[in-house]
């Protein structure tokens, strides 16, 4: 009888996991694309020699250089560690928002479609309203009246993305309130909270996981917008929009690299988490064998 090492079933548990990554390309380059931007986001700020706030007199606008990778804005700052700063700002206060949301429209979507009658009439309404204006009007009129702190810029993008949460996890909650398994729980005599929370919520989330990675990608989107418009992260804290903005004002005189990177780097981590999202979406599908 041959005998197999530990490392060698440890070698080829790892390659049959890497055989089944590459069966979703789109998560693959998801990953490709998105890793740099996070793993710079947490480096860089630290190990690059100029500081993300830092403005050196007499540095302004200069092109990229083998000191300036990025080259320098408007105000003598470096581009390339404001960038890897900015992109720590934007993903923190994205993914909390994301998180934020979900959770609280996990629960009351659970709640409202295990329920029905006239707490889920309510929440239908409540949701239709909120529905009806457009997120960036939403984000807008609360940033105007309290201000742009990332505790209000976290709460207005978890308000405005939870409705998709509601309505997906009420879907599901009335479809499984239905289940042989809900109806023995209530049968032995569990109450609401506890069927929700044992068996509605774990058993219909997982198509919302899937949307968590894109709602991450646009929640980046809005506070870019909002930092452009001077309603986000004020100079010189690095944020996105407001780089982009920044650099308008010396596009004119063809400085290109000043707003063209923070451009980019906003382009390239919502494409990867568009990607992510919908390779968990294939890798998670039963019909994929996922």
């Amino acid at each position: 009888m041959t005998m197999v090492s530990p490392s060698a079933r440890e070698k080829t548990g790892l390659a049959v996991r890497l055989r089944r990554l590459n069966r979703y390309p789109s998560l693959v380059v998801g990953l490709i694309l998105f890793s740099p931007i996070l793993l710079g986001s947490i480096i860089v700020p630290f190990l690059s020699p100029h500081g993300p706030t830092e403005t050196v007199a007499g540095r302004q606008l200069l092109p990229p250089n083998s000191e300036h990778l990025f080259g320098t804005d408007l105000y003598g700052m470096d581009i390339m560690t404001r960038i890897f700063a900015a992109g720590r700002y934007d993903l923190f206060v994205a993914m909390a928002a994301a998180a934020v949301g979900m959770t609280i429209g996990v629960i009351i979507g659970g709640f409202s479609g295990y329920i029905g009658g006239r707490t889920d009439e309510l929440v239908s309404r409540v949701i239709e309203a909120l529905q009806a204006f457009p997120a960036f009007i939403i984000a807008l009129a609360v940033v105007s009246v309290l201000g742009h702190s990332v505790v209000v810029l976290t709460g207005v993008i978890s308000l405005v993305q939870l409705t998709y949460y509601v309505r997906t996890m009420r879907a599901q909650a009335f479809s499984l309130r239905e289940r042989a398994y809900v109806e023995s729980a209530r049968a032995i005599g569990l109450r609401t909270p506890a069927i929700v929370f044992r068996h509605i919520i774990p058993n219909g989330v997982r198509p919302l996981i899937i949307q968590l990675m894109i709602n991450v990608g646009g929640a980046i989107l809005l506070i870019s917008l909002l930092g452009f418009l001077g309603l986000g992260a004020q100079v010189p804290t690095p944020e996105w929009g407001s780089m982009i903005s920044i650099g308008l004002e010396s596009a004119v005189t063809g400085e290109w690299w000043v707003w063209l990177f923070p451009g980019s780097a906003i382009i390239i981590t919502v494409i990867s988490l568009n990607l992510i999202g919908d390779g968990l979406r294939d890798m998670l599908d039963p019909r994929q064998g996922g």
